[in-house]
């Protein structure tokens, strides 16, 4: 039989007190022991959308520590609000509220925001990643925006995982893990000649 892989705490909490989303939505209730508790989550927006006329507004909201996105519910009586309603996919924002029941089928919690602050704003036309899925050939030409996708997130996550595993391995069997000189042939510019 295979060993089972150990299970890897997430920390709670980051830089300027904001909870990470994994350790809402990868808990083994799916954040419901959380329900009725006041949380701060920052990220980027994955999708906003209007509804209800213009009352509120469901945001998606993702930041890079689980493929899972929060959704977020934001009353239009918010501070800000009309801001966010303009904002497109790609923008950073932070969201202070309560947790709450969802009524949704996706996920067990949802945020309802009682406060917004926006980092920055994009235009979902000028935003290159949409919600859909892209070609890997199209991702190479915005490398910049790559770690943003579930791709490039689930290759990391497994890459980690792997790199974990094989340093576990050695440490476990007294190996020391050692950052060895570089000794290469190569004289760039003539560096070689300067001694």
């Amino acid at each position: 039989p295979s060993p089972s892989l150990p299970t890897r705490q997430v920390a709670a909490s980051s830089f300027g007190g904001r909870r990470r989303l994994a350790s809402i939505l990868l808990s083994p209730d799916g954040g419901e022991k959380e329900i009725g508790s006041t949380v701060a989550v920052a990220g980027w927006s994955r999708t906003i959308r209007e509804a209800g006329g213009g009352k509120f507004a469901f945001v998606e909201l993702n930041d890079g520590s689980t493929l899972k996105g929060l959704q977020v519910v934001v009353d239009g009586s918010v501070d800000g609000f009309d801001r966010l309603v303009k904002c497109g996919t790609g923008s950073a924002l932070r969201f202070e509220g309560e947790l709450v029941a969802s009524k949704g089928r996706e996920q067990k919690v949802e945020l309802q925001a009682t406060s917004i602050t926006i980092y920055s704003s994009t235009e979902g036309k000028d935003y290159p990643l949409a919600k859909k899925r892209h070609s890997r050939e199209y991702l190479r030409t915005i490398s910049h925006l790559r770690p943003r996708t579930n791709l490039m997130g689930a290759v990391t996550r497994v890459r980690s995982a792997m790199a974990e595993a094989t340093h576990n391995f050695f440490q476990s069997r007294g190996f020391l893990y050692i950052h060895t000189p570089i000794i290469t042939c190569s004289d760039c510019e003539g560096a070689g000649e300067m001694f």
